[in-house]
């Protein structure tokens, strides 16, 4: 009787592996339930966030393991990638970021370049909190913010900005 198992149990534990290798934490579940577990698994979201982990710990291919540690980082989860291996994951799967660059020059001087940034960078921040993150919409409306400011300073509007720009 105990020849007999100890097949199917390498069987199914072989089989768990290349479920957990694949991504495939569900099915990984239904081999888990199917050996006979003593305990209940918890929701799927835990069980993916469970398996990303165990991923990163295993000895599978190196682009599985940089993925489920990318996966666990930006979800705010710890990963257990060991360290000399972080570098080259983040390189393989960067992180979006999003941001907006301002930068004014001039020779209006300091304070004025100052003062247009931060009038650019007020009118980025009211648009991103009403969920208007498209270059396509901020960008016309960051220069007439310049605009406003550059005429509010009384420094001349330059001719290359286009007249649906201008205050």
């Amino acid at each position: 009787m105990i020849a007999t198992a100890q097949p199917d149990f390498e069987r199914a534990r072989r089989a768990f592996r290349q479920r957990m290798i694949d991504g495939d934490f569900a099915g990984a579940r239904e081999i888990a339930r199917a050996m006979g577990l003593p305990y209940k698994l918890p929701s799927d979201a835990w069980l993916e966030a469970w398996g990303h982990g165990i991923r990163t710990m295993l000895f599978i291919p190196a682009r599985q393991r940089y993925y489920s540690h990318c996966w666990r980082i930006e979800r705010g989860l710890p990963s257990y990638l060991p360290d000399h291996m972080r570098k080259p994951a983040e390189r393989m799967y960067p992180r979006k970021v999003e941001a907006v660059a301002i930068a004014a020059k001039g020779r209006a001087g300091v304070e004025a370049c100052g003062m247009i940034v931060g009038a650019m960078n007020t009118k980025v921040n009211e648009m991103w909190a009403d969920g208007d993150t498209e270059p396509v919409i901020v960008t016309p409306q960051i220069q007439r913010a310049r605009m406003i400011e550059r005429r509010g300073l009384m420094l001349p509007i330059p001719a290359d900005i286009p007249i649906e720009w201008r205050p």
